[in-house]
């Protein structure tokens, strides 16, 4: 067992673990334009206008 791990937020948090945060990332999401009208790719897109994903991520509305 160890003391401290590198990891991220949503899979500490699945594991009742803290976590201090050492570095903040931003990420582009690519979707090919043939899968945009796919449910899978419209459900991810409208979450990540939501406020709750935009609290979760720190960067407000």
């Amino acid at each position: 067992m160890a003391d401290a791990g590198i990891s991220t937020a949503s899979i500490t948090s699945a594991y009742g673990l803290g976590f201090i945060p050492l570095y903040s990332a931003r990420y582009d999401l690519v979707i090919f334009k043939e899968y945009l009208e796919q449910f899978t790719s419209t459900a991810v897109y409208r979450y990540l206008g939501t406020s709750e994903a935009c609290d979760r991520n720190g960067r407000g509305r």
